[in-house]
């Protein structure tokens, strides 16, 4: 017979027919769980009760709970598990994972670990005289060495800032690459990872900050692609899992085709897409099923409109001081290149990335009402709704960040804190200063891109003659658009009389100070400002009900002729 994982065909576990075979034999008291056929053989030739997972997930927690009847230990066996935490592949990762799963149903979970220069049982077979250097430990234990300090962090968000700063990186842009790439551990399905768009100048570092910061990450967590063609992430989904992946784009150039960006919109927006075509005379079906994210770069040019609100984007900052701090950055990494303290610590944020990533975890915001009253009395524009869903998802991985110091109620959520929203809070406002439709329309805004490379190119004051030439627009529809962006504030203006004295022209240049003032400002509000929220007075309807609805109910007795005088039972047609 077969015990099929819950809800599908997949998972059948390798070797349950031989399994009967060896229980109550005096070595089966224990079974085995390890990965694929070849280490199934290895573990049964010498007479230990064992199962194989067959293929990916890897979810043996989701095999039939009586398949682990009558044994007093389950050992489960990970690949590469000796060097460290920090270093498990995705299908240890998944091995793990469901261990925590089987020792929350009440099992004796025990990890086998492997010399780390063996790979497998497969391995360790070909060497039965390295049998004594293999360690038995608990999920704890295995844990707990690769974790270090850690767990008794006050504040890991306070860490991951001061990793940012020894890295030479913009804190603001830093913060917000540390949430994008941890929005992946949310465990709720319904919560949508952060996408991010690293915005500035060539040489600015944008790709350097990124990869700086990836390598404190797990490998297998990135999807990493130079250039691709329309339908390249679709026809990858034959052999590629993107759920909980981020998709790392080096580079945007605004100029991608409407097919590669309504397929990344799709993914971003629906977590999901699909594509049904033809090859070679046979139908052909190509789905990407599971969350994502993506994370890319682009100098300052127009991205797609409908793309632009599905990211955070983030300016890099382009002042004197921050041009210091990449020289002063890139000229340590040509000195000092990666040395053994880098690396133990690149080991020890990785191992605390792949330790959440083990978890399913939840998190509940008990401030959400009080924050959403504080933000209705400055939204409005409905493109902020799609703002509030990012706020939310800063929120809540920036308290699974703080995984160790906070607390969890009786549904086994953790508690999101105020000093989760504080610590999000300078990242949060510079995506909410920049969002499309905050200050400006959407036209407005790609007007205003496009004046500022104009700008780049003459460093001069801008006619409006000028800027029709590069946008192609009607001279007065474009006149009044500068006007606005003018009003905002994000256009210098000036006046100069014409050669007939009698009118005047207008000048215009982008507004830096107040562009960087924009960027600076605070969009939400405060931790005090959300506090006060409660203790608003809250009506509920039912206490009175409005005046219109006796006015309706006072109009259909108008219309209504009256009942048949005697007739109770006499209805009419109104």
């Amino acid at each position: 017979f077969k015990y099929w994982r819950k809800g599908d065909s997949q998972g059948h576990p390798y070797g349950l027919h031989l399994l009967e075979v060896c229980k109550g034999k005096p070595n089966c008291i224990n079974l085995n769980i390890v990965e694929g056929e070849s280490d199934t053989h290895a573990i049964y030739s010498n007479g230990r009760a064992v199962l194989g997972t067959s293929g990916t997930p890897h979810a043996f927690n989701q095999w039939d709970s009586s398949i682990f009847e009558g044994f007093e230990e389950i050992h489960v066996w990970l690949d590469w598990g000796g060097k460290g935490l920090a270093n498990l592949d995705s299908g240890a990762k998944d091995m793990l994972k469901s261990a925590k799963a089987l020792e929350l149903e009440g099992n004796v979970v025990r990890l086998v670990i492997l010399p780390e220069d063996i790979k497998d049982p497969s391995e360790l077979a070909l060497q039965p005289h390295r049998s004594d250097e293999v360690k038995l430990l608990t999920i704890e234990q295995y844990e707990s060495q690769a974790l270090g300090t850690i767990p008794e962090s006050k504040n890991m968000w306070t860490e991951y800032t001061s990793l940012i700063k020894e890295l030479n990186l913009d804190i603001t842009v830093g913060q917000a690459l540390i949430l994008a790439m941890s929005s992946r551990l949310l465990g709720n399905e319904s919560d949508k990872q952060l996408s991010l768009l690293l915005v500035g100048q060539s040489s600015s570092g944008k790709n350097y900050s990124v990869k700086e910061v990836k390598k404190y990450f797990p490998e297998d967590s990135f999807i990493h692609i130079t250039s691709m063609s329309d339908k390249a992430l679709l026809y990858m989904s034959e052999n590629t899992d993107f759920d909980n992946k981020i998709i790392y784009i080096d580079e945007t150039t605004g100029e991608e085709s409407p097919m590669l960006e309504y397929v990344i919109r799709q993914l971003l927006s629906e977590g999901g897409a699909k594509h049904d075509t033809v090859i070679l005379g046979e139908y052909k079906e190509f789905e990407i099923v599971g969350r994502l994210s993506v994370i890319s770069t682009m100098t300052p040019k127009t991205l797609n409109h409908e793309n632009a609100t599905r990211y955070i984007s983030v300016h890099m900052p382009n002042t004197k001081a921050d041009i210091d701090r990449i020289l002063r950055s890139r000229m340590l990494l040509e000195v000092e290149g990666k040395n053994m303290g880098e690396a133990l610590t690149i080991n020890k944020f990785v191992a605390y990335q792949n330790f959440l990533e083990s978890k399913s975890i939840e998190v509940t915001i008990p401030f959400i009402a009080d924050l959403t009253e504080a933000l209705i009395k400055t939204f409005t524009a409905m493109e902020q709704t799609r703002d509030f869903d990012q706020l939310i998802t800063m929120i809540k991985t920036a308290t699974i960040l703080n995984y160790f110091n906070r607390q969890k109620n009786d549904k086994g959520q953790l508690i999101a804190e105020f000093e989760d929203y504080n610590n999000i809070l300078d990242v949060a406002n510079q995506v909410f200063g920049m969002s499309v439709g905050e200050t400006v329309t959407k036209d407005m805004s790609e007007l205003f891109e496009k004046i500022q490379l104009l700008h780049q190119d003459t460093d001069d004051w801008l006619t409006i003659k000028d800027i029709v030439a590069v946008t192609g627009t009607h001279r007065t529809n474009t006149a009044l658009a500068v006007g606005k962006l003018v009003n905002h504030g994000l256009l210098e203006r000036q006046t100069k009389p014409n050669s007939d004295e009698w009118t005047r022209q207008i000048y215009v240049k982008p507004n830096t100070q107040q562009v960087n003032e924009t960027l600076n400002q605070s969009f939400l509000p405060t931790e005090e400002e959300i506090r006060s929220m409660s203790d608003r007075v809250i009506v509920s309807i039912e206490e009175e009900e409005p005046d219109w609805i006796n006015e309706v109910d006072n109009f259909e007795q108008s219309i209504l002729p009256e009942a048949p005088a005697g007739d109770e039972e006499a209805t009419t047609n109104p």
